[in-house]
């Protein structure tokens, strides 16, 4: 039997993307210039990854190795994110009519 639960119930206002990784023990949120991942299996906070405070990150993706993750924000701002340091690898910016940043 599979069930749902409420992860996070302090996010739910403030949510405006959420990603899954591949291995589903992931999650990706983005909200209101943050993006918090969280382990699934503990329900804990892995990282909590800064952007610009006023932005609001709205779209996120995993690689398909699961060892980055790409947003991008309401800016038009994309960035490559390391998952297990939670460092910025690269950052892009002036993309405003970018919305769906997908891996190849």
């Amino acid at each position: 039997e599979q069930t749902s639960r409420l992860f996070a119930p302090e996010f739910a206002n403030d949510v405006e993307g959420l990603a899954l990784n591949r291995a589903a023990d992931t999650l990706a949120i983005g909200m209101n210039g943050q993006i918090v991942l969280v382990d699934l299996s503990t329900e804990s906070v892995i990282h909590t990854l800064s952007v610009e405070e006023s932005e609001r990150v709205f779209s996120l993706a995993f690689s398909p190795d699961d060892t980055q993750l790409v947003t991008l924000d309401t800016s038009g701002t994309i960035q490559i994110w390391d998952v297990a340091t939670g460092e910025v690898i690269v950052t892009w910016d002036n993309f405003q009519y970018a919305h769906s940043p997908k891996w190849g």
